[in-house]
């Protein structure tokens, strides 16, 4: 995938189009359901045949590559709305936010100021648990080390989980996982946790 830039009027119609393609996936589906005499043969399509779509670009992957794609251009989406609906609350002005999308190095969202400058780095995940794999103290250490020579960022990590409770301590400091707003630990580094299920946009 591409990186995507997007405005704060553009995030809006990215979302409806992702819905729209997550619905022709279903469709898509359920045709390979009825044709399927077992499930391990639906199971077998899902894997290996072009049932699916990228999210964005529309290109023809299988279920589990848009899947997994899906998930990510959400948060990264959702994440950019978030940090677009700051400006509203008069603490920045962004221009845009580049969406490092599919496996590209870099930080997942690279966000500019009007004179086009970088201004803030994140980094984003959809999981089960934010405490899966270690993700959110990964991706803390990651976005805390990211371009060292912006030392007057921002920095961020996102995340979307179905249902979280309790906390994760890394380091000193205590994160509240079902919390919903920006929690700022020690070290600078910010980090929030989205609302999901989000409401439909199309």
């Amino acid at each position: 995938m591409k990186p995507l830039d997007v405005t704060q009027a553009s995030v809006q119609s990215n979302i409806i189009e992702l819905e729209k393609v997550a619905d022709q996936t279903l469709q898509s589906v359920r045709v390979l359901a009825q044709k399927s005499e077992r499930g391990l043969d639906l199971l077998e399509s899902m894997k290996f045949q072009k049932v699916g779509q990228d999210p964005i670009e529309g290109t023809e992957l299988n279920f589990i590559e848009q899947l997994n794609q899906t998930f990510t251009t959400l948060v990264s989406l959702l994440a950019a709305e978030d940090l677009f609906n700051e400006c509203h609350d008069g603490q920045a002005d962004y221009k845009t936010i580049t969406l490092n999308l599919g496996t590209k190095s870099g930080s997942d969202l690279v966000v500019k100021d009007t004179a086009g400058s970088v201004v803030g780095l994140a980094e984003v995940f959809a999981a089960v648990s934010a405490k899966n794999n270690q993700k959110l103290k990964k991706d803390i250490e990651k976005v805390r080390l990211s371009e060292p020579n912006l030392t007057s960022i921002f920095r961020r990590v996102y995340f979307i989980t179905p249902e979280e409770t309790g906390a994760l301590t890394i380091g000193s400091n205590v994160i509240k996982l079902g919390d919903y707003e920006l929690q700022t630990l020690s070290n600078g580094v910010g980090v929030k946790r989205l609302k999901y299920p989000f409401r439909s946009r199309s």
